[in-house]
């Protein structure tokens, strides 16, 4: 029993060596290559590919998340995931995370993977400096099972609150070539690069030579119509990696592609009240950034609910 033991351990701490040591190579890489990569159907995202081969969708929810964000996957599949939500957004919804270092959190993620049909787990570790692998590799999924069927990719991390109501008014303004090659979102211009050392978002010039990035969107939430879905990736396999995701995927990504960037600045609320949460009435991505937010959060989703209601009344009414 021993025996057994010692060697279910050793291959455990063997099979994160070989993830730890292909992650610390491809960090050294210049590009991001993503090629086939073969993961069984129970956590390639079953369900949603199943929703992407039927009739056609406005919307896919592409959401970054991390293994142990249970509560947070939950809530989203409880509001964006709610059947009339869905069903009057034409919407789904996909996860993307990565490995686990950490063993019972990898059995349960695969588990509820399997289960649910919404997870895909990619094959690399999942840590903060390997955020842009999973926007590249969710990318590729997206544009492989999805491009043909869905109109609009909407990327939010798992700590967003997202107005449906909003969102769908403005999925409707999205038209002509211009707008349809471009991503929507929270754009910062010309920002400087970090070069402190002490800072989390230290930078150095051998990894980005530049004094500014190139225009970016903020990672909690934007919208891709389906056109730049290729244009990106096929970028990604010529643009310098950089672990700063969202200056690589809407930034670094966006300039080799020629994808442009309409500002939504006023649809967002990045610093909600903590003290009295609420949501803006023109908040299409609220940050539900906070222990003291995130409590409140079932209640913030009921208040857009209720502002939709209201708003819909006071319309017909009005007719």
């Amino acid at each position: 029993m021993c025996v057994k033991t010692f060697f279910f351990a050793t291959a455990t701490f063997l099979l994160g060596m070989v993830f730890l040591v292909t992650m610390r190579l491809s960090l050294h890489d210049q590009r991001v290559t993503v090629d086939d990569y073969d993961l069984p159907p129970s956590l390639d995202g079953w369900k949603v590919q199943a929703l992407c081969q039927g009739p056609p969708l406005d919307v896919l929810f592409f959401v970054h998340t991390a293994s142990e964000h249970t509560s947070h996957r939950q809530f989203l599949r409880d509001t964006l995931g709610d059947p009339m939500v869905s069903e009057q957004l034409n919407s789904a919804m996909v996860f993307f995370v990565g490995q686990s270092k950490n063993l019972t959190v990898r059995r349960a993620i695969q588990e509820e993977a399997r289960s649910v049909g919404d997870v895909v787990v990619f094959p690399f570790v999942d840590t903060y400096r390997n955020l842009t692998y999973k926007f590249v590799y969710g990318l590729k999924w997206a544009n492989d099972n999805c491009r043909e069927s869905v109109r609009f990719v909407v990327k939010i991390d798992d700590d967003a609150l997202v107005n449906v109501f909003l969102l769908a008014d403005y999925l409707k303004n999205i038209t002509g070539p211009t707008a349809e090659t471009s991503v929507h979102c929270l754009a910062w211009k010309r920002t400087p690069v970090v070069r402190n050392r002490r800072s989390k978002w230290y930078v150095t010039r051998q990894e980005y030579a530049a004094r500014t990035y190139p225009t970016y969107c903020g990672g909690l939430g934007f919208i891709l119509p389906v056109r730049t879905l290729p244009m990106l990736f096929n970028a990604s396999r010529q643009a310098s990696f950089l672990w700063i995701d969202d200056v690589y995927s809407t930034g670094i990504l966006a300039k080799v592609a020629g994808v442009g960037h309409v500002q939504l600045r006023q649809y967002y609320d990045l610093f909600p009240n903590e003290t009295a949460p609420t949501v803006r009435p023109r908040a299409m991505f609220t940050h539900l950034g906070t222990a003291s937010i995130v409590e409140h959060r079932y209640r913030l989703w009921d208040d857009i609910m209720q502002m939709h209601n209201t708003s819909s009344r006071s319309e017909g009414s009005g007719g």
